[in-house]
């Protein structure tokens, strides 16, 4: 996972929004109904898609997994909890259907004495404070409780294909940043930044977001390469220059 920033909704969107959330409190708050209600609201779910897509990172990829195409709009605390929060903005995320409908399904762990929810949100928490990416295994260590329930609702190391493609992903990240840099000390400037604006749109974002927050680190050349940090500090001056 990465964090995320939760834009703005159109204006009519957000009307929208707001008058169904109006009428769902003057029916009967059935989970049957509620759901109903969300099937029905085909225009307002095709907006609200539109906005978590610009949203959602690379093209338009999982905000759990950060591989799969992001394929159906998850509501982060399940309606059958929360019905009147079924049309909530902020309690919408854009998943692919396996991490929706196979892992997190209508899952919302919550600590037994606070009441906190377990699981992260990546538009409300930085997902680093309670996830560390192992590069070489592919896999994830929990830093917190939210960390480690996050784990398993979501099978991100039970699933061996994310784990073999943040392995795959991490190998490829150190030679796209490695080259960058050596195309850009040999005049190559466009190139380099094509490569490493393309290399920010892959799949599992997740691992080259790993790396950026690790790149000042004195371990970072043996763990990436000299090349690759130089890469990765560009790379961060890149996504940090205005449109």
């Amino acid at each position: 996972m990465i964090p995320l920033q939760r834009p703005p909704l159109p204006a009519e969107l957000g009307e929208r929004l707001r008058q169904r959330s109006s009428h769902l409190r003057e029916i009967e708050l059935s989970t049957a109904a509620v759901r109903r209600e969300w099937k029905n609201a085909r225009t307002v779910r095709d907006g609200l898609r539109r906005s978590l897509v610009e949203m959602a990172a690379g093209h338009a990829r999982c905000m759990y997994c950060c591989d799969s195409f992001g394929t159906d709009i998850d509501h982060f605390q399940p309606i059958a909890l929360a019905p009147l929060r079924a049309f909530d903005w902020p309690n919408h995320l854009l998943a692919c259907s396996y991490c929706n409908s196979n892992e997190k399904r209508e899952l919302y762990p919550c600590d037994e004495v606070s009441g906190e929810c377990l699981l992260i949100d990546p538009s409300r928490d930085d997902p680093s404070d309670h996830l560390r990416l192992l590069f070489t295994s592919g896999r994830y260590a929990g830093r917190t409780p939210k960390g480690r329930q996050t784990i398993l609702t979501f099978g991100l190391n039970a699933r061996i294909e994310l784990v073999r493609g943040r392995i795959d992903a991490f190998l490829l990240c150190k030679d796209t940043l490695s080259s960058s840099a050596r195309r850009e000390e040999a005049g190559g400037r466009g190139r380099a930044a094509e490569l490493l604006s393309a290399l920010s749109r892959r799949p599992n974002g997740d691992v080259l977001h790993a790396m950026l927050a690790q790149r000042h680190l004195p371990d970072a050349p043996r763990m990436f390469g000299a090349d690759a940090v130089r890469g990765l500090h560009r790379l961060a001056a890149l996504l940090a220059a205005p449109p």
